[in-house]
């Protein structure tokens, strides 16, 4: 982590891509979220920092970022990420890396998911049930021992606790020091209380305890693997 500003000496701040970049909806929340930084701006009397970033987008004459070395990652401020399957790679390593992440909270998340699900034929393949539903493999005659199937369909009165469940268990949710947003507005306010020591000790910090752990299981799991009976050792 090693944030350099920008030209005119603000924080730059990377926007991660939207599910539904390639549509409408992501130049308009790119205007939407243009609106509010230039109104904070204003409103600040210039106090207010920020500069947002945006990748793999073509507009207002942008010249698109459409890649980024780890170093050049590294020189962001902070990232907001939208949740999307194509881009959890770039979480991982973000958070590897200790740079600040901001995600919208869950309602606003999964509800993004679903609409693009039941209203459109881009992304979330995987989750799509017409893509992938399948008879589950099953190791017992039990039924599946989870309360949701891992796909989701089409329909408009269902899908919100299904997903809510699997969204809950991603590292979007289950990892700490990550920042989480109820609206552009609320993002803005976010942005300028962030506390980016603090944040990084403890993404540092966990990252730590997450390698250690780990290797531990590797290491078990080779040695159980490979090793005879009265060699395997016992899970801790």
């Amino acid at each position: 982590y090693a944030p350099r500003p920008a030209e005119n000496g603000k924080h730059r701040i990377m926007f991660s891509r939207l599910g539904v970049w390639t549509g409408q909806a992501g130049p308009a929340l790119l205007e939407l979220l243009w609106s509010f930084f230039d109104d904070a701006q204003e409103q600040s009397q210039g106090s207010f920092r920020f500069e947002p970033v945006f990748l793999s987008v073509r507009v207002r004459g942008i010249t698109p970022i459409l890649h980024l070395s780890y170093a050049e990652m590294a020189q962001f401020y902070a990232c907001v990420f939208w949740p999307w399957d194509v881009m959890m790679m770039l979480f991982s390593e973000l958070y590897t890396m200790t740079v600040p992440l901001l995600l919208p909270e869950r309602h606003w998340a999964v509800n993004a998911m679903l609409h693009v699900l039941r209203q459109t034929d881009q992304n979330w393949w995987h989750l799509r049930a017409e893509n992938v539903k399948a008879q589950l493999p099953l190791a017992s005659s039990e039924e599946f021992p989870l309360p949701f199937e891992p796909w989701l369909g089409r329909e408009a009165d269902t899908g919100l606790e299904q997903a809510t469940y699997w969204y809950t268990l991603t590292e979007l949710e289950q990892f700490p020091h990550l920042l989480h947003f109820r609206s552009v507005p609320d993002l803005i306010e976010k942005l300028q209380s962030l506390d980016v020591p603090e944040v990084r000790v403890g993404m540092r910090h966990f990252n730590d305890e997450t390698q250690a752990r780990s290797l531990s299981f590797y290491r078990w799991a080779a040695a159980s693997l490979l090793g005879s009976a009265e060699e395997r050792p016992a899970w801790k």
